[in-house]
């Protein structure tokens, strides 16, 4: 047991879902309450490390790409052999 729990307090989370399950119509006791918030919190941690994973892939592929049309680019642009070989 949690000291929150010792003492009989709730954190806003728990208050939430207590007021909810309430207003459904299904009574919970406090250590249900303490469980179902803490479900919803590890749930919540997993899904942003995961997005936060997927979003640093994202990124990195994205500077890929961006260095690949650079280095495309600047072979177009300033590589005076290309334009010679163009023209012919």
């Amino acid at each position: 047991m949690s000291a929150e729990q010792q003492t009989g307090q709730m954190d806003a989370l728990d208050k939430g879902v207590d007021f909810a399950a309430n207003k459904a119509g299904h009574k919970q006791s406090r250590g249900t309450v303490e469980k179902i918030s803490d479900g919803y919190v590890s749930a919540q941690t997993h899904t942003r490390a995961s997005n936060k994973a997927q979003n640093s892939q994202n990124l990195q592929e994205a500077y890929r790409q961006r260095s690949t049309y650079q280095g495309m680019h600047k072979r177009l642009t300033h590589d005076p052999a290309h334009i010679i070989q163009d023209k012919e």
